[in-house]
């Protein structure tokens, strides 16, 4: 089954974008303290009325959720329920992320990529606001402790009401969580927010050229990975946004179901292709073996296209697309360097932390005791990278 958990967000208010990740994975996953419908619905038309027009575009979801979630095509999961919400792994990242000048200056900037946000507050910060239901309590604590870190704290909700905090703040505390649990619940992190994509790479490059001192989980699959982002670019392709609009969600099922056997099939085609790569320890020769799979997978992709496309002209035949084959692949498949070096999802997490974030996080929590209690219910990966922080 192909799954992914969709970042930095609860809900996706995109309706061609979550189309076109249904075309691809057979679940999307969104971490959502709220479950019921109803009240989520509710807090959107607060949104859009008191802070962002924009906002409106949930509605155009909100009809189809209830069929999509009986289907399982849609899946609410609850942060607090995850086991990587308690963990100071992710606390330390996300400080990592508020000391990094120039992640906080992009993280900053929504309304340069288009995002709907609230309203400036008197210094002309853009608010993030989130239930505390949704940020780790060892981050809630430390916004609340740590002197450098309460200039993010624009607001404190009283009784479960919800938190404004800095954009970069909150963009910090939801692309770590997120992102940790892609990797505990085996899931492809997947997002249509370029500025959080962005900061993803961000967190990668300062992985890389930091040198951190951690081990790569071993049981993070890189290849399938970039196996699901190669599908997804695919589906973007050949049916982009636009063309989506006015195709009916029951449409998009169908889709699925007709081709669903050759996007399992390429993805496993794929995943072998490029699983020695993760055998390989030197960037050159990462980068000789992505160009020799860029040019061997050109078969594979076509075959794909065909049985994609077919698909397409049956059920929507007034539609049309084009692909370029050769380009995809190669632009896919050169994520394969910085995933590989970073060691995935998590290791992006831990790959990220720098030594003045571990000293913040020390002198603000009681961390070591949180660590000894987590090591009996994480996951080994996640409880060995745990051990950084306990150093």
């Amino acid at each position: 089954m192909l799954s992914a958990l969709y970042y930095p967000f609860s809900r996706c208010i995109d309706i061609s974008a979550l189309k076109q990740l249904l075309l691809v994975f057979d679940s999307v996953t969104f971490l959502d303290p709220v479950d019921d419908d109803e009240r989520r619905a509710k807090l959107f038309r607060d949104l859009e009325q008191q802070e962002d027009k924009r906002f409106i575009n949930y509605r155009n979801l909100y009809h189809p959720l209830k069929d999509l979630r009986n289907e399982g095509a849609i899946v609410l999961c609850k942060p607090e329920k995850l086991a990587v919400f308690h963990s100071p792994l992710v606390v330390a990242s996300t400080l990592s992320d508020l000391l990094d000048a120039q992640w906080c200056a992009v993280a900053s900037r929504p309304e340069l990529f288009n995002l709907p946000h609230g309203n400036l507050d008197s210094q002309g910060r853009v608010p993030w606001q989130t239930f505390p239901s949704k940020l780790p309590p060892l981050f809630q604590e430390a916004l609340l402790n740590e002197e450098t870190l309460k200039e993010h704290l624009l607001m404190k909700g009283m009784y479960g009401a919800s938190w404004t905090l800095s954009y970069e703040a909150g963009s910090a505390a939801a692309l770590n969580l997120h992102v940790s649990a892609a990797s505990e619940l085996s899931l492809a992190p997947v997002t249509d927010s370029v500025l959080h994509n962005r900061l993803l790479l961000r967190k990668l490059t300062r992985s890389i050229t930091d040198e951190p001192n951690w081990t790569k989980p071993d049981h993070f699959s890189i290849e399938t990975s970039i196996a699901h982002q190669t599908a997804v670019h695919l589906v973007q392709e050949l049916l982009p946004r636009s063309s989506l609009i006015n195709i009916s969600f029951d449409s998009i099922l169908e889709f699925r179901e007709q081709t669903k056997a050759a996007r399992i099939a390429l993805i496993k085609d794929l995943a072998n292709r490029i699983s020695r790569i993760s055998k390989i320890d030197d960037p050159g020769e990462i980068l000789a073996a992505q160009r020799d799979i860029s040019q061997t997978v050109s078969d594979e992709l076509k075959i794909y296209r065909a049985e994609l496309a077919n698909a397409r002209d049956q059920l929507w035949p007034n539609l049309v697309g084009s692909m370029t084959i050769g380009g995809v692949a190669t632009g896919t498949l050169a994520a394969i360097v910085l995933e590989f070096l970073a060691g995935g999802p998590l290791g992006v997490i831990s790959g990220s932390i720098g030594g003045a974030a571990l000293s913040l996080l020390k002198s603000t929590l009681n961390y070591r005791a949180e660590v000894k209690k987590l090591e009996r219910n994480l996951s080994p990966a996640i409880a060995y990278l745990s051990q950084i922080i306990d150093r």
